[in-house]
């Protein structure tokens, strides 16, 4: 496999802050002050760290998909009506297995219709806010032991977190890569 060399000039400025954050943990591992730790608390903060650097990575593609979004002339809903007019700057929240990240996208509608989002379904986002891999995460733990260690688990973990109310809904808690609901 072949490697390429990272630097901030090569990078994207989608993915600069991913950058900044692995410069910061490289750092912060280099420091004369994490000489002086033990193996577990390096791991501690790689693995804080880690997550953060995650976010980032996914919040530059999906911020890259943003910016690389067709503009439409003519979108078409579901109900078969047009939706031709366009918004930009349109937002949205998804928390993932790494945090929380935001969706920017162009919004297309109409007169007393809801508003259609081309992207998101290039994606396959959710309907609501939690991602796919979060509710994977969720339905391993479920399936180990209970919701509410499942819940507990996924605050450990230092990513994404899902209220209890929300795991159990079985709206909630479909995954598509089980073909589940729990």
């Amino acid at each position: 496999m072949t490697s390429y060399p990272i630097s901030s000039a090569t990078i994207e400025t989608h993915y600069l802050d991913a950058c900044e954050q692995f410069e910061r943990l490289v750092g912060r591992l280099k420091h004369a002050d994490a000489q002086k730790l033990t193996h577990g608390e390096v791991e501690a903060v790689i693995h804080s760290e880690g997550m953060e650097l995650l976010r980032r990575l996914t919040q530059g593609y999906l911020d890259q998909r943003s910016a690389q979004e067709l503009v439409r002339e003519k979108v078409i809903g579901e109900d078969g009506l047009a939706r031709p007019h366009r918004r930009i700057g349109c937002k949205r929240r998804l928390e993932t297995r790494f945090g929380e990240v935001v969706v920017k996208r162009r919004g297309y509608g109409a007169r007393d219709l809801e508003s259609v989002f081309p992207l998101d379904a290039e994606l396959n986002l959710p309907l609501d806010r939690y991602s796919h891999g979060l509710r994977k995460g969720l339905v391993e733990e479920v399936i180990r032991g209970s919701f509410d260690e499942a819940v507990a688990h996924l605050k450990r973990s230092g990513g994404g977190q899902m209220a209890k109310r929300q795991s159990e809904g079985e709206h909630y808690a479909f995954v598509p890569e089980f073909g589940v609901s729990i």
